[in-house]
């Protein structure tokens, strides 16, 4: 899960951030259980380090972790 993913990527110092946040989650929008395609994105979806001065061997870290994590 989401949670699970992002403390294997803190543990190894890598900044993990939300893909996508669902409207729902601002205040004032009302909750909309049959959103269910908004409801997986957000618990699947992350953006990883993408930044133009990503090294090859920071690029490589960030894909044995994604990989490892996915592998469990």
């Amino acid at each position: 899960d989401r949670i699970k993913r992002a403390k294997e990527f803190k543990i190894n110092n890598i900044d993990l951030r939300v893909f996508f946040y669902r409207r729902s989650n601002m205040r004032g929008i009302k909750e909309k259980k049959e959103n269910t395609v908004s409801y997986d994105i957000f618990e699947r979806a992350v953006n990883v380090p993408s930044y133009h001065e990503l090294s090859i061997a920071e690029i490589h870290r960030v894909v044995d972790i994604v990989i490892n994590f996915l592998h469990k």
